[in-house]
Parts: C-alpha cells; sequence; structure tokens
C-alpha cells in the first residue's frame, strides 16, 4: 500500500472532473480540489492500480455507512483515470472491490442516476436498482443518487 495520499487524491479529483463533467452541476466541480478528498481515512478498506509507481485506479469497500443497509457490504467508490479507461482496469478493481466485502450476504452501492457506463458495469456485475433515490443537495445545485443492490453470490 502506497502512503503517497495526495497522489490518490489528485486521482480522486482528475477523474471527478472528465467522468462528471456532462453529470453534476459544473460550478460543483470547480469548487472541488485534490484536499477534497481524504484517501487515507479509508485505507483498511482500499485496493489501488498502478502504472509503475502512480496510482491510476481504485476501488474502495468495506461495511455499509448508511443505517437502512446495516448488514450489507457497500462499495464506496471506483475509479479509473481518464488515460486509462476502456482496457478493463475497472472490471478487475470493482472484481477486488467486491473481494473486500465478500462476506456480507448483501453489498449495495450509490450511483448518479444519469451515470448510465456505471450503471452498465454494475449491472453486468449482478447489482440491479432498487429505485430508491438520494437527493444530494450542494450550494452549487442538487444531483441525485441511485442504490444499487446485489446478493452475493460467491
Amino acid at each position: 500500500m502506497t502512503e503517497d495520499w495526495p497522489a490518490i487524491a489528485q486521482l480522486y479529483f482528475e477523474t471527478w472532473q472528465v467522468a462528471y463533467r456532462h453529470l453534476l452541476p459544473e460550478a460543483y466541480l470547480k469548487q472541488l480540489t485534490p484536499a477534497t478528498w481524504q484517501p487515507q481515512k479509508r485505507w483498511q478498506h482500499t485496493i489501488l492500480a498502478f502504472s509503475n509507481t502512480t496510482p491510476i485506479g481504485i476501488v474502495t469497500a468495506g461495511p455499509s455507512r448508511d443505517e437502512h443497509f446495516a448488514t450489507f457490504g457497500e462499495l464506496y467508490s471506483l475509479y479509473v483515470h481518464p488515460d486509462y479507461e476502456h482496457r478493463g482496469l475497472g472490471t478487475r478493481l470493482l472484481h477486488a472491490g467486491l473481494e473486500l466485502i465478500d462476506g456480507y450476504p448483501q453489498q449495495y452501492l450509490k450511483v448518479l442516476v444519469n451515470n448510465a457506463p456505471a450503471q452498465q458495469l454494475y449491472a453486468r456485475t449482478g447489482f440491479s436498482d432498487t429505485r430508491q433515490r438520494l437527493v444530494i443537495p450542494t450550494p452549487q445545485g442538487d444531483f441525485t443518487e441511485a442504490i444499487w443492490t446485489r446478493k452475493n453470490f460467491f
């Protein structure tokens, strides 16, 4: 495990700027900085992918952070740097993240309702949309997440 937390925060920042540029309010993205993320807080629930010594992908997963899903494992985040997309890395990271929560009978994640590429990836892995929605209010504009779940078949 690396301890280069600034490089990991930069990975989050760069992926958000590209992946969400048409999915989140522009003003919301503009107010983000690499300091927005603090990946060291979840180090024990993190798997990284590297190119040489540079982090290019990340998945985090662990116990649910939501009391409504107290018995579930949660996929917290999955990001691949834009320069490394469409090479299967996201799928490999997703499977690695699911191994982190393999001991839970059910798993869940939150995904933006308008993020079709991510939803397609999750659907291929057995997740399905519960139709539950969470509206995230921000001063720069609201956005909505969908809750997806799956039974653990492994």
